[in-house]
């Protein structure tokens, strides 16, 4: 499997001693940010069962997200896990398929952990 990394670039022009020169920025085309109050956990779709395919996020984080299978479709499904090391104990089921290319806001279930009781 091949990983597909996308990247976004700027041109502007630069300023002061740089002010003839044109200033290119890349930046990763996809940037997690973790405002949950929760660990998140993210994963491309399909790759649900591969263990160093998920992503972790702790409250507050934010990292770049890559595509690791070319082949797998280009969505990210997300679930709710206990942070290591704390007394939570509330976690969830995987989301169904986000699709980051569609701009907007979106909600998302996190569906029941399969084998949870519901209080």
């Amino acid at each position: 499997t091949k990983p597909v990394h996308e990247f976004g670039l700027t041109f502007e022009l630069g300023v002061g001693q740089f002010s003839r020169s044109k200033m290119c920025s890349i930046v990763p085309r996809y940037t997690v940010v973790n405002r949950m109050g929760y660990t998140l956990q993210l994963v491309q779709g399909g790759l649900e069962g591969e263990p160093n395919a998920v992503m972790e996020l702790k409250d507050g984080e934010l990292a770049p997200y890559h595509w690791l299978d070319e082949r797998k479709p280009r969505a990210i499904r997300a679930r709710v896990v206990p942070t290591i090391g704390t007394h939570e104990s509330f976690s969830t089921g995987w989301s169904g398929p986000l699709h980051p290319e569609q701009v907007g806001s979106f909600a998302v279930r996190f569906p029941p952990e399969k084998g949870s009781v519901q209080q």
